[in-house]
């Protein structure tokens, strides 16, 4: 049997961008990424610079500290407890903020700020400032957490924001779970006008009549289109949009393009209004997407209640370590420390190392023993999904697996399964790399070959409910298990092994872990 194989499954990705310019013929040059995040071509190296994305620092409270993410003024602190998800939140107590500022936005783009927040009593406001204008807030009333949005332009120069609980009472307020996303810029058209925001061609309108919620909707008359450029997105990331559309007669489409890819849309020929959705993945550089209501006859259409959202949104984030410490996080993560995986040599807590941003697990011998290590985080989960960025050095000695997977917290293995989301196996080259679903008394397997190079920086992800098991590769999906029989019912915690197969190995071995993001289903 072999005890904690699968463990480790969670660390989310840094993207690079690759332009390659000025070239003239096919095969012109030959492009690899090497472990610092340069492109290699056959006449030098290019550096590629992250794409800049927003993101809220700690917006779960999990590292269970403000330190390096929040700050405030009057009584605000990280508590753990009246948390939403997770082990903690952000707290006010008495008249006072606490807030955090975003960099990484874009001029010009419209955004919106979420969070599950409640208070003690009284009023308390999520708000935005320092963006371009005025401070604008959403008021939090509810005794129990509810989810509030507040959405926001940026200036024309302007690449950051100040976002903030602001308790103005002496009472107290609680915050969780804050994230910034895209929007749609007056999507339910209640500005009733569609200045600064839907543009079209043809027969396009604003009205005040056949709306579905409110006081107006959008309208197109005969062949035409009503469209806005959404900006503000994420490369290489799955979004979905969400509309209610209703059409005179003939049919009607919910449609995106310039988003990385050839145009999409989700027909409609519903007399009566119907919610549409359309589901797109950006290109590896793209940032912005136009969606539109394309009405291709001469007909009537009508579109009310448009949002975008990205996939993430089906999650609520309750854990993420990108490691940026200078060791292990015991708080978040217990080292093994005895016999390796199927008795072959040690697994110690001195194979593990933090360092710029990365944790490193090595393989070697010392003194006439292979040292390996092994971890697992302290939280245990039903369900959930598992994302890490992750690459595992060649082992000419073919005595290594460096392996991320969840293993089940009672320990009953495999009656209560074993979801060994990245394995190398013992393979030399890493290429290809394997998932392994281990179920039932028989060890039972179900296994999909990943037709990429271990070796390599991937992001992988396993989305886990009662219905699936479902396997990401760099943001897409390429499996899906749905015998319900093999899925696990029973909590399972995380690990990251780097396994020995053997007593002895020639040279070290690593295995590098750049993030780990573990999230729930939202509420």
């Amino acid at each position: 049997m072999k005890k904690h194989y699968a463990d480790t499954l969670t660390a989310l990705t840094l993207f690079y961008c690759l332009f390659f310019i000025g070239c003239t013929k096919e095969n012109d040059f030959v492009a690899n990424n090497d472990s610092n995040g340069n492109v290699h071509l056959s006449n030098g190296i290019m550096k590629v610079a992250p794409i800049s994305t927003p993101e809220i620092v700690n917006g779960n409270f999990e590292t269970g500290s403000l330190t390096n993410s929040w700050t405030g003024w009057g009584g605000y602190s990280c508590v753990n407890n009246n948390q939403y998800a997770g082990s903690f939140c952000g707290y006010v107590s008495g008249i006072g903020a606490l807030e955090q500022i975003i960099t990484g936005l874009e001029p010009n783009t419209n955004y919106a700020v979420n969070a599950m927040c409640k208070v003690g009593s009284g009023t308390s406001y999520l708000k935005v400032m320092d963006y371009g204008d005025i401070p604008i807030g959403t008021p939090a009333t509810s005794t129990s957490y509810v989810k509030l949005s507040r959405t926001f332009k940026t200036g024309a120069t302007n690449t950051s924001a100040k976002i903030y609980l602001y308790n103005p009472n002496s009472n107290n307020a609680w915050i969780d779970n804050v994230t910034i996303t895209p929007t749609v810029v007056n999507g339910d058209f209640e500005t009733g006008s569609l200045t600064n925001s839907w543009t079209g061609w043809g027969g396009y309108y604003c009205v005040s009549n056949s709306q579905y919620a409110g006081s107006y909707c959008g309208y197109v008359w005969g062949p035409g289109a009503l469209e806005q450029v959404i900006t503000g997105l994420k490369p290489n990331t799955t979004y979905t949009i969400k509309a209610r559309c209703k059409v005179g007669g003939g049919t009607s489409y919910l449609k995106v393009m310039d988003y990385g890819d050839i145009p999409i849309g989700t027909p409609t020929s519903s007399t009566s209004y119907v919610l549409l959705s359309r589901s797109f993945t950006t290109g590896l550089t793209n940032t912005s997407a136009k969606i539109y209501l394309y009405n291709p006859n001469a007909q009537n259409a009508w579109i009310d209640d448009v949002t975008i959202t990205p996939s993430s949104d089906e999650w609520d984030l309750v854990f993420k370590d990108d490691f940026n410490d200078t060791s292990v996080n015991t708080t978040n993560w217990s080292m093994y420390n005895g016999v390796g995986h199927g008795g072959n040599g040690l697994r110690k807590p001195e194979a593990f190392s933090v360092a710029d941003g990365l944790l490193t697990v090595t393989a070697q011998m010392v003194n006439g023993v292979l040292v390996s290590g092994g971890m697992s985080h302290n939280n245990h989960y039903t369900y959930g999904k598992f994302e890490f960025r992750v690459k595992t050095d060649a082992d000419p000695s073919n005595a290594t697996s460096g392996v991320v997977l969840t293993w089940p917290q009672s320990g009953n293995w495999t009656i209560d399964g074993e979801n060994d989301i990245y394995e190398t196996t013992t393979s030399s080259t890493r290429n290809p790399f394997q998932t392994f679903i281990h179920y039932g008394a028989n060890n039972s397997q179900y296994q999909y070959t990943h037709q990429a190079d271990g070796k390599e920086w991937h992001v992988i992800g396993m989305e886990w409910t009662a219905d699936s098991i479902k396997i990401f590769r760099d943001y897409n999906l390429v499996y899906t298990l749905t015998n319900v029989n093999a899925i696990p019912d029973v909590s399972h915690h995380l690990c990251i092994q780097l396994d020995a197969f053997k007593t002895t190995m020639t040279g070290t071995v690593k295995m590098y872990v750049d993030w780990v993001k573990i999230y729930q289903p939202a509420q």
